[in-house]
């Protein structure tokens, strides 16, 4: 007797709808086709969502996989011995994609002990759990030039989880491999996009990493849909100036600090030497433009210099 199993899922559509979010909730491994319906009304937009219409119908026991191996299970007492290790486990968040003679033929998603006929059979291994991938590191940074061409190194962070066990076995040659060399590519286009910094508030690297972690998950998604993988974040994790230039940015960023504080301390002593003025005034002290001019050298001088002020008198 063949024991029946059932299991939601393959209603997965991941087409991109609008600005990313938290997939849906879901139950068990789902799996996703290459196109789903669109979602219903009252589904939050995102990249992915679970069809709860559809379900997956799964035997526990399969003797006949196919006529040519019930045929050779039957009729060929050689082969007996071999129908003892007909015993498939599949745990849980793992899932077994079936070939048989070379033919897909079905995929085992319920966790437990299932058999099927061994003969022909081969089994691929899918995990569907969450995975982090690190696209370059700490230690080996990508170096993309930025909008304006200057070098900078960069690396990121991959979120994604395999949704579709069947594309991911039969549709890639490494869907791991594969999503690190499209998110590789994806990084380096979207990097050489934007400047590494700006002084007019535009957008940059360092002030837009949010819209930036957007198009890059929603680029990246576009390109590894065909392996049956969801991604749920692509966030940069490193981001600086190449060696051969970071000496060169550091003393202009120096040089840009001291001049902005520069521009304070004479903004500041300006003010300063006008409210000095204006209080005097109010009070009835009189001064003629020669003394006006003296005072506010002295104040300025005082303010703004570097060193302690140190008074002069004039003898005659």
């Amino acid at each position: 007797m063949a024991s029946k199993g059932q299991h939601r899922s393959s209603g997965v559509g991941t087409s991109l709808l609008g600005d990313m979010g938290h997939d849906m909730s879901r139950d068990g491994s789902s799996h996703a086709q290459y196109a789903g319906p669109k979602p219903p009304s009252g589904v939050r937009p995102g990249v992915a969502y679970v069809d709860p219409s559809e379900s997956h119908s799964e035997s526990y026991f399969s003797c006949c996989t196919t006529p040519l191996s019930g045929i050779i299970s039957c009729c060929c007492p050689i082969a007996w011995p071999l129908l003892l290790f007909g015993c498939v486990p599949v745990n849980e968040r793992e899932e077994q994609v079936l070939l048989v003679f070379g033919k897909y033929h079905d995929t085992l998603r319920q966790p437990g002990m299932h058999y099927v006929n061994p003969i022909g059979l081969e089994k691929r291994l899918v995990s569907v759990k969450r995975q982090n991938m690190d696209v370059g590191g700490p230690s080996n940074s990508l170096k993309v030039a930025d909008r304006d061409g200057n070098p900078v190194m960069v690396s990121g962070v991959v979120s994604f989880r395999i949704i579709n066990s069947q594309a991911a076995a039969l549709d890639v040659q490494n869907a791991q491999s594969f999503v690190h060399t499209q998110a590789q590519t994806v990084l380096k286009q979207i990097v050489s996009r934007y400047p590494y910094e700006t002084t007019d508030h535009s957008p940059s690297l360092k002030t837009e990493t949010y819209e930036i972690g957007l198009e890059l998950t929603r680029t990246l998604q576009e390109k590894v849909h065909v392996a049956g993988v969801l991604i749920e974040s692509f966030e940069l994790s490193d981001l600086s100036y190449a060696p051969e230039i970071a000496q060169v940015m550091l003393v202009r960023q120096q040089a840009k600090a001291m001049v902005d504080a520069r521009q304070t301390i004479v903004d500041g002593a300006v003010g300063i030497v006008q409210t000095a003025l204006e209080r005097l005034a109010e009070e009835g002290t009189m001064l003629e433009e020669h003394e006006k001019a003296k005072l506010t050298t002295n104040l300025l001088t005082v303010i703004c210099g570097e060193n302690a002020a140190q008074p002069t008198i004039a003898l005659s």
